[in-house]
């Protein structure tokens, strides 16, 4: 019964009041603070915006996250652990698009620290 006649007060505020011109994420936060005179006026719909904010909608971004992963961590890749797998990942995740990257420099990047392997082109002058 409280939450039906919250909810028929926070009617008239998001369609006529100060909430009109602001997105369900601004709406939603504002009602989840416990700062803010919304979580006072409406304690119903407060913990049901709190709720929603941390539920996910959907699955989507931890399948993703697991496919990334399977993609990095292969058989061949198999000892790739903690802060190098989460590295690659974000990479993956947000990384810049394939055809952004500039080759050049990410060689040149690796080949400034000194390493144990080295191309087999006697003429190229990043790895020599």
């Amino acid at each position: 019964m409280a939450l039906l006649q919250e909810w028929q007060s926070y009617k008239v505020l998001i369609t006529t009041g100060i909430l009109k011109d602001k997105s369900q994420l601004e709406i939603m936060t504002a009602m989840a603070s416990g700062y803010d005179e919304l979580h006072l006026l409406y304690p119903n719909l407060s913990l049901l915006s709190a709720i929603a904010l941390t539920i996910p909608v959907s699955s989507v971004n931890c399948e993703r996250d697991f496919s990334a992963m399977n993609r990095i961590k292969t058989d061949l890749r198999n000892r790739l652990q903690g802060n190098s797998l989460t590295a690659c990942m974000k990479m993956s995740i947000n990384g810049p698009q394939v055809k952004d990257l500039q080759y050049s420099r990410a060689l040149e990047i690796f080949f400034s620290k000194p390493r144990r392997i080295a191309c087999s082109d006697a003429t190229c002058q990043l790895c020599h």
